[in-house]
């Protein structure tokens, strides 16, 4: 919203939010709209633009205000699909309410947000910042909250955060909080770098939880240029304790370090995540946008959302909507060839958006193997060995989209005799991260008091046993 003043107004005691609606463009003021506000403005030339979601288009309208009178308007929000009544429920992993920032959100301010963004289900996040202050904890009650509804479902939950060496992970679904909830955090109660990831995620699991790395990579293809890099996933997974990893809003180096899981044999789903603050007032994104559609089918309940996200029955988008299957099996099926056979996988992918697409790709372990301009895509491809498919979209800066339009499918997996993907050179990297971190860990040497290093140490030669077990 901008008025004649160049400034943005709210309702009473509504907060005003600033964040890009258009590319290039300097960051405007918004409020959460309830549907019927008033708020004041100088006279003069005023400009509304709403946004809600992926699904309706964005309204935009400008009006006169005039001095001592209400000027009426209305702006209808125009739904141009719905993949609600076919099943596909939207979620985000990384969703904190309060962190550091000049406001103070409660529940229902966090349900207002996925009611303004028509977003169905969130994580929210559990965490501290730098120190040993835990934030949001007082909202957390071991299942979904009571203001959850029909349609939006909020579920605080956690992010288990190392604050260098070894990453950062949402928990989702769980029933109590994982210990220490942090690592490494200098001058804290849990300085050490210990105990590590892997184990929490273990835990996690046990309770039913959803393990996924959030924010992996950063801007370099190392992952060790960030200390928010998930450095430490290669042994989480090798030791069955990660579902997940959230390759949005990243994309392109996230989607890197997913495809490397893939080709070294795990079933791992893709998910997304915004890191939002929104107590923040320059919020540093808008929840929802990016997010993960879960087909869930005609009757949705958190547990059957988790369940789905967690077979890989998904995909991952800011805005493109993408549907993708392979012989018409839906992303995250498992077939199942004779060994010996040859299997021929027609994959067939579209896209629909409501900004413009440049690019559909279809991927074959990692590859690009068929390509269009947004066009609907069909290839058949003739396998002899363990592979996945998969197909991604993307496009140029557009409205209200927070970097450049992009989604992913979750992959299909094909198995002759049931044996997994493995593609050496990638499995042969697993076991370079692994003894990487090794080496990072013990030149630190901060692994703390007792036998911390020697479990430390026992864990990581299950991991590389794994994967030279898959070598073989």
């Amino acid at each position: 919203m901008i008025a004649s003043d160049g400034k943005a107004y709210t309702p009473k005691g509504v907060p005003v939010f600033y964040q890009t609606l258009d590319p290039g463009k300097p960051r405007q003021g918004f409020f959460l709209a309830s549907g019927d506000d008033t708020f004041p403005a100088p006279a003069g030339k005023l400009t509304l633009v709403a946004v809600k979601g992926f699904e309706y288009r964005i309204a935009d309208r400008t009006l006169d205000v005039s001095t001592g009178q209400t000027a009426e308007i209305t702006l209808q929000m125009e739904r141009w699909t719905n993949w609600l009544q076919r099943g596909w429920y939207t979620g985000e992993n990384h969703f904190h309410a309060n962190y550091n920032g000049s406001y103070y959100q409660r529940p229902p301010d966090s349900l207002a947000w996925l009611q303004a963004e028509d977003l169905n289900a969130a994580n929210m996040i559990v965490a501290n910042s730098e120190g040993s202050f835990i934030h949001d904890k007082e909202f957390f009650t071991s299942g979904l909250s009571p203001l959850s509804t029909s349609r939006y479902f909020l579920y605080w939950a956690q992010e288990y955060r190392n604050s260098d060496p070894l990453g950062h992970m949402a928990f989702l679904n769980i029933r109590k909080q994982v210990p220490p909830s942090y690592t490494s955090v200098i001058g804290s109660n849990s300085s050490h770098d210990f105990p590590l990831n892997t184990m929490a995620a273990i835990e996690a699991r046990k309770q039913g939880g959803l393990v996924s790395y959030v924010h992996p990579m950063g801007i370099s293809p190392d992952v060790y240029d960030t200390n928010l890099g998930a450095k430490e996933a290669p042994l989480t997974a090798a030791l069955g304790g990660m579902d997940s990893i959230d390759v949005l809003p990243r994309g392109g180096l996230a989607y890197e370090l997913w495809y490397r899981f893939l080709n070294a044999g795990f079933h791992i789903t893709p998910g997304a995540g915004t890191d939002v603050f929104t107590n923040w007032r320059g919020v540093n994104n808008i929840p929802g946008s990016s997010r993960q559609y879960v087909d869930v089918g005609s009757q949705m309940t958190w547990q059957r959302w988790i369940d789905r996200y967690r077979e890989g029955r998904n995909f991952v988008s800011n805005g493109p909507l993408l549907t993708f299957n392979v012989n018409g099996s839906p992303s995250g099926s498992i077939v199942k060839p004779a060994p010996g056979s040859t299997y021929t996988a027609r994959l067939t992918a579209e896209v629909s958006a409501r900004m413009p697409i440049d690019k559909l790709e279809l991927i074959h372990n990692g590859a690009v193997i068929a390509s269009s301009n947004g066009e609907p895509l069909s290839r058949e491809v003739s396998i002899t060995a363990s592979s996945w498919f998969a197909a991604r979209v993307s496009g140029p800066p557009s409205r209200a989209v927070i970097g450049p339009p992009q989604a992913h499918s979750g992959a299909v997996y094909v198995e002759f005799g049931g044996k997994p993907t493995i593609v050496r050179q990638d499995v042969e990297l697993m076991i370079a991260m692994l003894d990487r971190l090794w080496a990072y860990l013990e030149e630190r040497n901060n692994f703390g008091p007792g036998n911390n290093r020697t479990q430390a140490k026992a864990l990581f030669e299950q991991g590389l046993a794994h994967y030279r077990a898959k070598l073989n």
